[in-house]
């Protein structure tokens, strides 16, 4: 089809065996065991059984692991692990990030690739020079890996609450415009929380034309 798309990389995990938090946490669920645990994080015991479950679990203890800081969130998953009885291992499958010899051949291809932090760390949790280092540092690390950075900036998470007006004026001297996650039409007058239309593999003709409108 040719269209064009700007992939935007996490620097810290491209080419490196590290586990993003979030899915070392999915991971963690899905290879514990049937049977019922006691999470200290959700202060209560709960059953583990059917895919269901799992899944509500994770949602569950994403919402908590959002509020803290990136290294909490990492002490926490591996507390739980411990807690699911399970294993530690490398990133393995569908969890393992690109390389950046990948990320060159996608700019070889056409395609951009952008910034997205280091260690796609909720820019709003934490002081505001560790801000601006994993805004500056992703995309420093980007142009010396493949020679270009996107013009575009996007939010780890993407919420209004993970990012603040001064993470927002560091953005505006090192980029023209900064990507949310929050649903609807861009503007102009929001160059640095542009909204946007979610769209996967699953996303039929007639989804996306109807996102479109109620985006408009």
């Amino acid at each position: 089809m040719k269209l064009p798309a700007t992939f935007f990389l996490t620097t810290g995990f491209i080419g490196a065996a590290r586990w993003a938090w979030v899915d070392r946490l999915e991971a963690a669920l899905h290879a514990a065991a049937q049977g019922r645990f006691r999470i200290s994080l959700l202060d209560e015991r709960v059953e583990l059984d059917g895919m269901m479950q799992r899944v509500e679990l994770l949602r569950s203890i994403k919402v908590v692991l959002k509020r803290m800081s990136w290294d909490a969130a990492e002490a926490s998953v591996r507390e739980l692990e411990t807690q699911l009885r399970v294993e530690p291992t490398e990133p393995w499958g569908i969890y393992r990030f690109m390389s950046w010899d990948h990320a060159r051949q996608l700019v070889g291809a056409g395609f951009e690739v952008g910034a997205h932090t280091v260690n796609h760390a909720l820019l709003s949790r934490m002081p505001l020079a560790e801000a601006a280092h994993e805004i500056s540092a992703s995309r420093e690390h980007i142009v010396a890996e493949v020679g270009s950075c996107s013009a575009t900036f996007c939010y780890p998470n993407g919420k209004r609450t993970d990012y603040t007006q001064e993470v927002m004026e560091i953005c505006r001297r090192q980029f023209t415009a900064a990507l949310s996650t929050e649903l609807g039409a861009a503007r102009s007058d929001e160059l640095y929380e542009l909204r946007r239309v979610p769209v996967d593999a699953a996303t039929i003709e007639d989804r996306l034309a109807s996102l479109v409108v109620q985006a408009a």
